[in-house]
């Protein structure tokens, strides 16, 4: 007898035990189950928030000359949400101390068809001796500002990726590296010497600030053997020279390596060896000179065709990989310089490329032109967003990343300080730019 009560006491026990597991894994079930609906409820609240209404909350309009001369230059006044939308909660002292540090004249438009079809005026140029001030405020908070006012540049040029009209005939598109990355019909480069159906190569005409020109080509890096069999792509490399021959360049600019992370991303189009010749199609090209800096490489080719030879320099800047800011911004700012150097008073187009033509391609023909327009008026005030706004609608997608975009602003502040034009004293709090390190090119070696 007392055995079986023993045993009918452990027999409970057990049970006990199994019933409070089974609660304990209950609650933790409903507990997680009650954390879902209210992270789908919020989810459904941010989705019923139009574009215009986020759009309202952040439109910005600079102070006037008289509160400006009490207050810091980035002290700012932002407008309230339209009447039309009801009475708006009193704002509390943290949003109205966020908002005195969000920088003026900057406007994110909505994505109804009305605003995609009309260009908004927006005036985004920023005094010079206010430029390094901005930048450390769009900077701030891990940069939101600055993420901001570039999708804000994503929403105003949408439309643009509509305009790529040029001919997709099966032949074009294996001519393309990227399926997504084409060019416009009414800037494109053709190659003359062949039939229309046969002219097409992914390259673009890019004019200089005040349109007078063609400044630049902007070009996808070629594509070579390697990638011909895989991916079904077209042998571009031979249209490459042809490009540079009719187009009479003779400045270069590479700014890929052709391998990234095990995968191709330009063909190298140029002979391996020093003094050896390699034949592109008709033309001969014949690598006569090489000369390594600090962060870049200048090759120099003896260009023929038939019993004319031209000389053509490539400028090859590895320190860059796909869709990031450069390694070191001051490299790329000795770069430009010594690139307009050697180009000055040259009126042939400069042919920059990197692996798709866009991105970093964008950052350094908007550098290119933004120091261009310092140089010519120091005192006219920086538009780099209208910048990269009117480079988009040369080519799409021009400086592809934010962090391509904030490098643009750090190497102007860099420019900036190096011509004494920045009078502001927290230059060098800005985040993310190591000034330290920087160095000018300085020749290694010459060959």
């Amino acid at each position: 007898m007392v055995q079986f009560g023993r045993t009918l006491d452990i027999i409970l026990i057990c049970l006990g035990s199994v019933f409070l597991l089974l609660t304990a894994f209950a609650l933790c079930i409903g507990i997680a189950i009650a954390r879902k609906r209210k992270k789908a409820k919020r989810y459904i609240k941010a989705s019923k928030c139009t574009d215009n209404e986020r759009s309202n909350r952040i439109i910005a309009r600079a102070v006037s000359p008289a509160f400006d001369a009490h207050l810091s230059p980035h002290h700012l006044v932002y407008e309230e949400r339209k009447a039309s939308e009801g009475p708006q909660p009193p704002p509390s002292a943290r949003s109205l101390t966020r908002r005195l540090h969000r920088p003026d004249r900057i406007h994110i438009p909505t994505i109804s068809q009305e605003a995609m079809e009309q260009p908004i005026a927006v005036d985004t140029s920023i005094p010079v001796s206010n430029f390094a001030n901005r930048v450390q405020l769009l900077k701030k908070d891990d940069g939101l500002l600055l993420y901001e006012e570039f999708e804000s540049l994503n929403r105003q040029t949408f439309t643009l990726m509509e305009k790529k009209t040029t001919t997709i005939s099966e032949t074009n598109m294996r001519r393309n590296r990227f399926f997504d990355v084409l060019t416009f019909d009414h800037n494109r480069v053709v190659l003359h010497d062949r039939p229309s159906e046969d002219s097409y190569i992914n390259a673009s005409y890019i004019q200089n600030n005040d349109n007078s020109r063609n400044e630049f080509i902007a070009a996808q890096g070629p594509i070579g053997p390697p990638e011909m069999i895989p991916q079904g792509r077209e042998n571009t490399v031979a249209h490459f020279w042809e490009m540079i021959w009719q187009e009479r360049v003779d400045c270069l600019v590479m700014l890929t390596r052709c391998i990234e992370h095990l995968k191709l991303k330009c063909a190298q189009y140029w002979p391996n060896e020093l003094g050896t010749t390699a034949e592109y199609g008709a033309i001969r090209v014949e690598l006569v000179a090489v000369t390594e800096y600090a962060s870049a490489i200048q090759r120099t080719f003896d260009v023929s065709l038939g019993d004319e030879t031209r000389s053509v320099t490539q400028f090859h800047f590895e320190d860059w990989l796909d869709a990031k800011g450069p390694e070191n911004t001051q490299n790329l700012l000795d770069l430009v310089l010594k690139i307009k150097d050697h180009h000055r008073g040259k009126t042939s187009p400069v042919l920059v490329h990197c692996s798709a033509g866009i991105g970093r391609t964008g950052v350094f023909i908007a550098l290119w032109q933004l120091i261009s327009a310092i140089d010519a008026n120091p005192l006219e005030p920086i538009d780099v967003m209208g910048r990269v706004k009117r480079l988009r609608e040369q080519r799409i997608k021009m400086v592809q990343s934010s962090e391509q975009y904030s490098s643009l602003y750090d190497a102007v502040v860099l420019y900036l300080k190096s011509k004494g034009l920045n009078r502001t004293r927290d230059i060098q709090s800005i985040s993310s730019m190591d000034t330290d390190s920087r160095y000018d090119i300085q020749e290694v070696s010459a060959v």
